[in-house]
Order: C-alpha cells, then sequence, then structure tokens
C-alpha cells in the first residue's frame, strides 16, 4: 500500500508551493516527489509516474478524500452502474482503475500518519538542503529532489521481510496514455469534435483519419503528450481546424420585424361559442348596464 498526499509549505524564502509524494506504508520508503505551484491532479500522476517506473504498480493507494480522489457527486451514472462501481470516477481514480490499483479513503489525518510525519521531517531537512545547494526555483526543486530521495530512503527506510508486492508494468503499454485526464466527445463527419471552444480533427498519415460520425472519441490531455484523441483502442494526432459551417446557413443582418393588422372578419377573431347566440341582453351586458347570468340560445339545444 503506498500513502499519498500533497504538503503546501513555504519551500524556498517568500515562495510557498506544493510538494505531492508517495511512501511506502510497509517500509516508509519515499517512492515519488514532485513539486507544484498548487496541488492538483498532474503533480499526483507525476508521482504516480515515478512509483511506477521505479517501483512498479502498488496493490492499493490510501489517501484523503480530496476531489482529485473521490467525486463529490452523490449519484452514479447508469453506465457507471452497469460496470459494477461503488462511486463516480475521477480522472484519477479512473486512471488507477486502468492500472488495476485500488483506492482506500483515509478517515483522518491522524490515520495516513506515516506521510504526515515525512512532511515534519522533509519541512526540517529539504528547506535546509535547498538553502545550502542555492535551489531557490521550482524546476531546481524537482531536479534535486530526485536524488535526494535515494539519500533520504538509504538513511531511514527499511527492509521488507517478504517479496515486493509491486507488480511490473507492462511496457508494450505507454503509460503517459493512462496518467492523463480523458473527456469523452463525438465524432461529426469529418472526423472532428469540439473541445473548449476549438474544432480538432483525427490525423493519421498526414490525413484525416477514417472514422465512423457520431462515433465516441476520447480526448486526452496531459503536460506531457499535450492534447491526443483515441478512437476504437487508437491513439491518433490532432489537428486544429476551423469549425465548419452548417449547411444552408446564411446569416441575416438588420432584419425587420413586419407587424401584420388580422381583420376583424378572420377565423381567430370568431367567438369560440361556434353555433351559440347572444340573447338581447347581450348588448347590454357590452355596456355594463346588465350583471346578471346569460341565457343562450342554439339551433341544437
Amino acid at each position: 500500500m503506498v500513502q499519498l498526499d500533497a504538503s503546501p509549505y513555504e519551500w524556498f524564502k517568500g515562495c510557498k508551493l506544493n510538494l505531492h509524494g508517495a511512501i511506502d506504508d510497509a517500509t516508509g520508503k519515499v517512492l515519488g516527489l514532485y513539486f507544484t505551484e498548487q496541488e492538483c491532479l498532474e503533480g499526483y500522476f507525476e508521482v504516480m509516474r515515478q512509483v511506477i517506473y521505479g517501483y512498479g504498480i502498488p496493490v492499493s493507494t490510501y489517501n484523503d478524500r480530496h476531489t482529485i480522489f473521490f467525486s463529490p457527486k452523490a449519484k452514479l451514472t447508469i453506465e457507471d452502474q452497469l460496470q459494477d462501481k461503488t462511486e463516480p470516477y475521477t480522472q484519477f481514480s479512473a486512471a488507477m482503475d486502468e492500472l488495476g490499483v485500488n483506492m482506500i479513503p483515509a478517515g483522518s489525518p491522524q490515520a495516513k500518519g506515516r506521510i504526515e510525519r515525512l512532511w515534519g521531517t522533509l519541512q526540517d531537512r529539504l528547506v535546509n538542503e535547498f538553502y545550502l545547494n542555492g535551489i531557490n526555483d521550482i524546476e531546481g526543486a524537482n531536479v534535486f529532489v530526485r536524488d535526494y530521495t535515494q539519500k533520504f530512503n538509504d538513511r531511514f527506510s527499511i527492509r521488507p521481510k517478504g517479496e515486493s508486492l509491486f507488480r511490473k508494468f507492462d511496457k508494450r503499454k505507454k503509460l503517459d496514455y493512462i496518467l492523463c485526464s480523458k473527456i469523452s466527445r463525438k465524432l461529426d463527419s469529418g472526423s472532428a469534435f469540439s473541445y473548449k471552444g476549438n474544432y480538432y480533427q483525427l490525423i493519421t498519415g498526414g490525413k484525416p483519419a477514417p472514422t465512423i460520425p457520431r462515433s465516441a472519441v476520447k480526448v486526452m490531455t496531459s503536460g506531457r503528450i499535450g492534447i491526443k484523441a483515441e478512437y476504437s483502442g487508437k491513439v491518433y494526432s490532432l489537428a486544429r481546424i476551423e469549425k465548419p459551417k452548417a449547411k444552408g446557413y446564411e446569416k441575416v443582418k438588420d432584419k425587420k420585424i413586419v407587424s401584420r393588422k388580422i381583420a376583424d372578419s378572420h377565423p381567430w377573431k370568431k367567438s369560440y361559442l361556434g353555433n351559440f347566440k347572444y340573447d338581447s341582453r347581450d348588448e347590454k351586458l357590452r355596456e355594463g348596464l346588465y350583471d346578471s347570468t346569460i341565457a343562450w340560445e342554439t339551433d341544437s339545444y
């Protein structure tokens, strides 16, 4: 089991950053560290990339109920229910599900005490290391912690009694296509789709990819891959294009609205009473001189 968390702190003088981290619950070994300006999905993806490439795929993760890990939505969609999901996916939990990692929510900060104690240690030691080595920016910090993590583990982690339960990652797959955000869209007849106000077309061999209109496509985005799309089990590069105009559409400028007067003889102005006829008191009723029940006469009643 791997504990995940992030620590906001002034790691450099006058600069507050968030350090994302992963630690082995059994051995206390730090498996990954990564700085970002805010606690974010990209930070946790980078930490999990370090864990998987360095040690393998963990059996489970143990983390708080941050919305990055668990969706605040109360209800599952019909598709989720058909797939026997217990709660709605987030981008992170969907990636963990694809990797076969079970996510366990922590009930309190004390429950994940191992990584909380790690933050207390690093906020003391790592800040001094940055000062002594002249590290004062986020890029330099992320480079520095790679070597520092190994030195830290050599001193503080313990050896496991049994064999490691981390699973090897299948190198035939591309991890960058798993650790990324995935949003569903529908293709039009030109192998294109709309995403965040722009229009993109699937490209293969420098030409639009052959696709079936109205079929689903997954838009994949991250800081490492940019923007790509997965269609029918294959990942495609994208070309940004102009959105095509709808057929038969013509923009009308300065169109004047003309009102028409309906004649009194028009059927719309005829009484809904049909063949009913007013009696002699009707004229007085119109003039407000008679305020009694109207008596009606008809040819058929």
